[in-house]
């Protein structure tokens, strides 16, 4: 249909998918799920605080499929269940921000008043807390002079960003590598040769041998064969946040290949 909105679901769009299905409204959470406790003690003033990260938001879509036919209708609704089944969470990407993207599952039943050629109902999702842009971000920096410290802008996102960073060494480093992101210290005891690469996501809390950031922030997945995080301790840090925009490298000098998705509110 030309009219309302169109939604991409798993990189199916809708419009192919279910032609008869009209999205008419969109509401959405304006911010991330609330997750913070509250402990009021007797005896005490109002109440202590205990934060909590952003939790995920809910979406809900006012739809209705408009067909030719009765059998035409039940047969859009058969093609519906089919785009909306899912086991995980995939891309949903809503026409009017089709540079954005958010995690989402359908969470709730999905009751269909159907009448002759037409079906009215409402969808609701379970979304990530913020939207992801579609295109992926990186830039490059040398340390030379470890320890050696860079300050990553992140454009337009609205929170911190995760960033995944292939690190290669220009040296021979017996002692690991430390990397500072944003504050937060992770330390990499291994040995590391002249040459080699090690991805470290901040999304997936991984490191693993050989370059694999395009591949990561395209499938949202590490590649586990060739997990190294026997000698990791400390944090994977973010961009952004509380702690700022640097990333420092120290005991080892190498160039950092750092790729991230902006996020949005």
């Amino acid at each position: 249909m030309s009219y309302g909105y169109e939604i991409t679901f798993d990189n199916s769009a809708s419009a192919t998918a279910v032609p008869e299905l009209i999205v008419q409204t969109v509401d959405r959470d304006l911010l991330p799920g609330v997750r913070d406790e509250y402990i009021e003690v007797p005896g005490y003033t109002g109440s202590f605080l205990f934060p909590e990260a952003d939790g995920d938001r809910s979406m809900q879509m006012t739809c209705q499929l408009v067909a030719d036919t009765t059998a035409d209708r039940r047969a859009a609704v058969r093609a519906l269940a089919q785009f909306l089944r899912k086991t995980t969470m995939k891309r949903l990407i809503v026409s009017d921000e089709p540079d954005r993207f958010w995690l989402a599952k359908i969470n709730a039943g999905v009751p269909v008043t159907e009448r002759q050629a037409r079906g009215l109902f409402q969808l609701t999702w379970r979304t990530s807390p913020y939207a992801e842009s579609i295109t992926t971000y990186s830039t490059s920096v040398s340390a030379t002079s470890a320890p050696d410290t860079f300050s990553i802008d992140i454009g337009n996102s609205q929170v911190e960003i995760e960033p995944v960073i292939e690190l290669t060494a220009t040296e021979n480093s017996a002692d690991g590598f430390e990397l500072t992101i944003g504050g937060t210290v992770l330390d990499y005891a291994g040995s590391v040769t002249n040459g080699q690469v090690k991805t470290i996501s901040c999304r997936t809390a991984t490191v693993v041998t050989g370059a694999w950031a395009d591949e990561e922030l395209e499938t949202g997945l590490f590649n586990g064969a060739t997990l190294d995080m026997a000698t990791v301790t400390g944090a994977f840090g973010v961009i952004g946040g509380e702690g700022g925009n640097d990333i420092t490298l120290d005991r080892m000098n190498g160039v950092m290949r750092i790729v991230w998705r902006e996020r949005y509110l």
